[in-house]
Parts: C-alpha cells; sequence; structure tokens
C-alpha cells in the first residue's frame, strides 16, 4: 500500500511466517518490521490492513480510516483498480463529513493498493469486513450488489463526485 510518500507491504517470508515491512516518509524514514505466524490469511491480512503500524500513524489524519481503507480494498479488487492511485475524496464520497474528516481524504491525499491474492482470500476478506459493523457490511454490500440501496447511494455519490472532479482522472 502507497500513501503519499509512505509505503507498507505484506507478504510470506516462509510458508508459516509473515512478514509486514513498513518505510515511513522520505524525509523521516523509519522502518518497521512486524513478523507474524500465518494462520487464517484473510484474517492477518485484514488486521494488517486496518490495525497495521503505517494504518495507526494515519488515524489522526481521517478519524475513520478503517472505512477508508476497507473501500480502497474494494476499489482494488471489486472494482479492477489494482496499483491505481485513488483520491481519499473518492474514497469516502457519500459519507458524513464528520466522520471522514483531516487531510487524508483531500483530493490530493492518493492511496494506492496493489494486490496478489487469490480470490478465495477477496472474499473472504469482504467477509471480514462485512462483520465489523453496519458501515463496513454496506461497503461490501455496495461492491457485491451494485443494485443494493447501499450500491445505488455509493452510485449516486460517485456521480456527484466525478462531476465536481472532471479532471482528476
Amino acid at each position: 500500500m502507497t500513501v503519499g510518500f509512505d509505503e507498507t507491504f505484506i507478504g510470506l517470508v516462509t510458508p508459516g511466517a509473515v512478514a509486514c515491512v513498513t518505510l515511513s516518509d522520505e524525509w523521516d524514514i523509519q522502518l518497521v518490521l512486524e513478523l507474524k505466524r500465518r494462520g487464517d490469511d484473510a484474517a492477518v491480512f485484514v488486521e494488517w490492513l486496518l490495525e497495521g503500524w503505517l494504518t495507526n500513524q494515519y488515524r489522526g489524519g481521517c478519524s475513520r480510516i478503517d472505512l477508508l481503507l476497507t473501500q480502497l480494498f474494494v476499489e482494488t479488487t471489486v472494482n479492477d483498480r489494482n496499483g491505481e492511485s485513488v483520491a481519499g475524496s473518492y474514497l469516502v464520497a457519500g459519507r458524513e463529513s464528520s466522520d471522514e474528516e483531516g487531510y487524508l481524504v483531500l483530493d490530493s491525499s492518493e492511496w494506492a493498493l496493489e494486490l496478489h491474492l487469490d480470490p478465495i482470500v477477496i472474499d473472504r476478506v469482504l467477509d471480514l469486513f462485512a462483520r465489523r459493523g453496519p458501515r463496513f457490511s454496506d461497503i461490501v454490500t455496495a461492491a457485491r450488489d451494485p443494485a443494493s440501496p447501499a450500491g445505488l447511494a455509493r452510485q449516486a455519490a460517485l456521480a456527484k463526485w466525478e462531476q465536481n472532479h472532471e479532471d482528476w482522472w
């Protein structure tokens, strides 16, 4: 995952061990290495994405970064934006602004997530996100069923966002 100049990675180092490596900020370089036992790949991935070192550093820049990152996962996997930059404002389009404030949700804030996960793991990650609460479930439902109320609401929010950001893409 890349956010500005910060990058974080997760991957297998052995069949039984997962490494999470984070390189934070080009001016104040910090290298963080986390090692974990391999278990449920989807659960390990969700923990890395929503509770990893870099994510925790950004909590002050977006009060609900967990929702933003869930939407980033959806954009990457379901909406075919693997490795592409996505504006923070796009990721939170249609959400309550009081829940989504801070510099990480601006147009100038770009997020990218590149994944090489099996489809079974992607489905399991989506299931785990959906179980985290109603707002997470809405994100997953909108992705899986665009004709659902959540899907229609997301499409309307994106249409409005695109009207205001014609030159972003």
